[in-house]
């Protein structure tokens, strides 16, 4: 059985090491402990915990302290985490199965791990991953060196030797805000003391000077160091020359340089390391900061299939996984301009996953999926959601949308209640139930009518069989103004109900259809094409309905009752469309635009504009670049004309940017 040493080195850490210490103690042998001049409990903590500690003289050489650590431990393996850093706890399960696997195997040396930087001041947010060495064997020839940023170096033997790869995460928290300035001041010196100890500054020191000057602010000496690791490169790209044109992005972004110095240094960032992710998403938000919806599209394909790639993390530090969730969210956005929403409702979902019970984010992601496959939906928030804990959070993003399979399960209607039977396709039946509930309203109200209380609007919402002398009112224990908004509501309940029917049931529903106002009567009828046009006094209804059906209803219901806007003049009829476009709502909106005749006035930049942005929307993009060019030529000033454009030439040309 091998014998597993744990090993740190330490100065006042005792806020971390008691997490050092819990997270080890129980999966390796011993725990050596090297104190460098402690003057908080660390060493007394470390002792009540069993670990055995020394003491080493801090002579400014982390690499001197960690190889005297190695020397007093006993294991056969060693396990190097710094004190801010802790194993998953999957690691901590089977950090010895993995030892046990490979001790017997005398040419394997070492393990590699993910590491992830984290944040602990913002929830443990993820900043960066790389891989590290932490695990490996004790060998007299494996030993660190440097002053700061110490690193194994590997023994040069005749006999092959490998290092493998686990998935054994650690996690380091020393990149959090609160502690980066201490640590950099303390790291600045030790640099400065070893320029001076070299007889001056050398290119190994250009890297360590540059990352310390950019945690520290100083973003010009960031810039002029990173600008000379890059410029002292020989035989190639190295992984610290790719972290060094992260370092003059950040210190441009830093010191607030204009868009196109950012913008140069990505350029030459990518023409030295095509298609490396963090580099592609910095020029992907640059795009979008631009409205270039082509650039940024194309930067985002490619940042998803290099970020699926595993032996990425292997070979560079990579901010990309902490942004994968935005990058996703980015091209979300990109995908449903195209409106291919089922792309988009997906990419969504990862951020969702990480932000549940954001209200921005829930938003989001119900608008974007509302045109989505419902029982797709359902199964993504399954997985995120759990009843009935979440059943109240969620009520109010179920409250304006269709009662589909996702409302049912997670708002668990009633059994007999009008939403239960929408939301089981039993119509007819809910139908029946808004209109017994409008009836006794009616009622209630006509009380208030013959009293002359709100008697206008009464007028209005009672049909006229309802304000005859032989119908009697009842009073209402509701006031007249809290009873007429009751009273619209359950007009709408009905009217959706009875638009959701199949054509050959709507005949049977007359009762139903005759409480309503005459102008919904009209439309209800002439959506199942069963009547003469609408008119002009059916306009202020037919809007009334279509912003009803715009959260209720289904992408189908949406596309029908479009259509009876056809009826309407061309001022009314884009009144309509307006407001289908505002709702997203492309497929609905195009049979009405393509209805305006080119000489009409309302032809001018803007309704190019949006009849392109509906095109694209459906898939039409040799027509939407034709209608965007026509929105530039009449003078349309939305600052992402020239990005739709762009995206539809790329999608004409197979996908590439022109």
């Amino acid at each position: 059985m091998a014998k597993i040493s744990a090993c740190v080195i330490v100065k006042d850490e005792e806020d971390n090491i008691v997490t050092w210490i819990k997270n080890i103690k129980d999966i390796v042998d011993e725990m050596i402990v090297v104190d460098t001049g402690s003057k908080d409990r660390t060493v007394e903590i470390a002792r009540n915990a069993g670990a055995k500690v020394f003491f080493f003289a801090w002579r400014n050489d982390f690499a001197a302290a960690k190889n005297y650590a190695i020397g007093k431990a006993d294991g056969d393996w060693i396990v190097f985490l710094d004190a801010d850093e802790y194993f998953s706890p999957e690691a901590q399960a089977n950090l010895r199965n993995y030892v046990e696997q490979i001790h017997g195997n005398r040419k394997i040396i070492a393990m590699d791990s993910p590491l992830n930087n984290i944040d602990v001041d913002n929830g443990n947010q993820l900043i960066s991953s790389t891989t590290q060495t932490r695990i490996f064997r004790r060998l007299t020839k494996l030993r660190y060196a440097g002053r700061v940023h110490e690193a194994l170096e590997f023994p040069q033997t005749k006999k092959p030797w490998q290092v493998l790869s686990s998935p054994l995460v650690i996690y380091h928290t020393g990149y959090s805000y609160s502690l980066t300035e201490k640590k950099n001041r303390r790291n600045l010196e030790l640099l400065l003391a070893d320029i001076e100890a070299a007889g001056g500054e050398k290119p190994e020191h250009y890297t360590y000077l540059s990352t310390t000057y950019l945690n520290l602010k100083e973003y010009d000496k960031a810039i002029h160091y990173a600008d000379l690791a890059i410029k002292s490169k020989t035989g190639g790209l190295m992984q610290a020359y790719v972290k060094q044109y992260r370092i003059l992005i950040k210190a441009h972004r830093g010191k607030n340089a204009p868009a196109a110095d950012v913008q140069k240094v990505i350029d030459r960032a990518l023409a030295d390391m095509p298609d490396y992710p963090d580099f592609l998403w910095e020029d992907a938000m640059l795009a979008m900061d631009a409205k270039n919806f082509a650039r940024a599209e194309t930067d985002l394909e490619k940042i998803l299939k290099k970020a699926a790639d595993p032996n990425l993390y292997k070979t560079y530090e990579t901010t990309i996984l902490a942004d994968l969730p935005q990058a996703k969210t980015t091209l979300a956005l990109i995908r449903n301009l195209e409106g291919r929403i089922d792309e988009a409702v997906d990419l969504l979902f990862d951020r969702l996953a990480k932000e549940r019970h954001k209200e921005l984010m829930v938003n989001a992601y119900f608008e974007m999926s509302r045109d989505a496959d419902s029982h797709k939906v359902l199964s993504a928030m399954k997985k995120l959601y759990k009843m009935p804990d979440d059943k109240q959070f969620l009520h109010k993003y179920f409250q304006k949308r269709p009662r589909d399979a996702a409302f049912l399960y997670f708002t668990e209607p009633a059994d007999g209640s009008y939403e239960k039977f929408m939301a089981t396709g039993k119509f007819v039946n809910a139908a029946q139930k808004a209109a017994r509930g409008l009836a006794n309203l009616f009622f209630e109200g006509l009380h208030y009518y013959r009293n002359d209380v709100d008697k206008p609007i009464w007028e209005t919402l009672l049909p006229y069989i309802w304000k005859t002398p032989d119908v009697q009112g009842r009073p209402s224990a509701l006031p007249s103004r809290t009873l007429i908004p009751l009273t619209a509501k359950f007009m709408s309940d009905v009217a959706l109900a009875l638009l959701a029917l199949p054509t050959e049931k709507i005949a049977d529903m007359t009762e139903e259809l005759a409480l309503l106002p005459r102008g919904m009567q009209r439309c209800i009828v002439r959506y199942f094409g069963l009547d003469d046009p609408l008119t002009a006094e059916d306009f202020d209804a037919y809007m009334t309905l279509l912003k009803e059906l715009l959260s209720y209803g289904t992408r189908d219901m949406i596309n029908r009752f479009a259509r009876a806007a056809l009826d309407f003049d061309e001022e009314k009829m884009m009144r309509a469309a307006n407001e289908l476009f505002q709702k997203e709502q492309m497929a609905a909106v195009l049979p009405l635009y393509a209805a305006v005749t080119v000489e009409s006035p309302l032809v001018d930049g803007q309704f190019w504009y949006r009849l392109g942005r509906s095109l694209l929307y459906v898939g039409e993009a040799k027509a939407a670049a034709e209608s965007f060019d026509r929105a530039i030529e009449s003078g349309a000033t939305e600052n992402d004309l020239a990005g739709l454009l762009g995206l539809s030439r790329k999608i004409m040309n197979g996908g590439k940017a022109l």
